[in-house]
Parts: structure tokens; C-alpha cells; sequence
């Protein structure tokens, strides 16, 4: 995660060729709300996993951004939250990722969803760099969930 955070703050994930989304936090956003997705879907409980998430994340955040305050901290985790209740809706069968990073795009963009000729406008734009850029965070991950699983299994 220290890497992705530093990525965000680089200004190198979810660049758009010199195009910065009015609200590109959202990326920050969904990217702490997959983990949390991620973490559900492979832990035994929702509060494992979210207990896993706040000691992963709340170090970052404070480190990252120093200013955040408690309301921020917790405006993180409810929209973590609901990121990861938009994924669990639509785990395993029905390709979780894409309709949570369709809205993650949506927001950082501030688009309306009844928009379509403005909504078309910047998936075409954002699509190809921003599935690049989520890929390799979700890469990573199942990388260290493999890890961590060959681990414990072998003897």
C-alpha cells in the first residue's frame, strides 16, 4: 500500500495525459475501499477483514496526509465500506471490479451517470489507464494472498 500512496501523491497513478480529475481522490478512495474488498472476500470475517484494513490504512493515511482528521478518517472507512458492499453484490460471478471502478471513474471525473454522452467521453479516456493502473494494485495483491496462502500450507 506505501506504494500506491506514494503513486497517488507522485501524481503517477490515475494520470490522464495532463488531465486531472476535479475529484482524483476518489481513486485514493476506491483503492482503500478495494483493499477492503479484497480483504472480505478472503478473510473469515467482515471483522477480521476490516480490523486487517484500519491497521494497514490508518498509518498511511496519517503519514500521507498529515491533516487528516478524525472526520476524514472516518469518512475514509465508510466510503471503503461501501465500495466493498458494491463489490461483495456482485462476488464472485458477476465481475465485481468493473462496476466499482465504472463508479470510481464517475466520481474522480464528477459525472453525472445520466450523462451517457459525457459518461462515454471519459470512459474512452480513462478506461485504458485506469485498469492499468487498478490491475497492478490487484495484481500485487493476489501475489501476496498466494504468498501468504502457500505458507501456511505447506509443510
Amino acid at each position: 500500500m506505501r506504494a500506491r500512496f506514494e503513486g497517488f501523491t507522485s501524481g503517477r497513478l490515475y494520470a490522464f495525459d495532463g488531465i486531472v480529475p476535479p475529484n482524483r481522490g476518489e481513486f485514493l478512495r476506491f483503492e482503500i475501499g478495494l483493499l477492503l474488498s479484497m480483504l472480505s472476500e478472503n478473510l473469515v470475517s467482515s471483522a477480521h477483514a476490516e480490523a486487517y484494513w484500519h491497521q494497514i490504512v490508518q498509518p498511511l493515511v496519517r503519514e500521507y496526509i498529515p491533516a487528516v482528521t478524525e472526520e476524514g478518517m472516518t469518512n475514509l472507512t465508510v466510503s471503503a465500506r461501501l465500495y466493498r458492499d458494491k463489490w461483495l453484490a456482485h462476488c464472485p460471478d458477476e465481475g465485481p471490479l468493473g462496476e466499482v471502478l465504472s463508479v470510481a471513474v464517475l466520481v474522480a471525473f464528477d459525472c453525472d451517470d445520466n450523462d451517457d454522452v459525457r459518461r462515454g467521453q471519459i470512459m474512452k479516456h480513462a478506461a485504458g489507464k485506469t485498469l492499468d493502473d487498478c490491475f497492478a494494485f490487484v495484481d500485487r495483491y493476489s501475489e501476496i494472498i498466494k504468498g501468504e496462502q502457500d505458507r501456511t500450507t505447506s509443510p
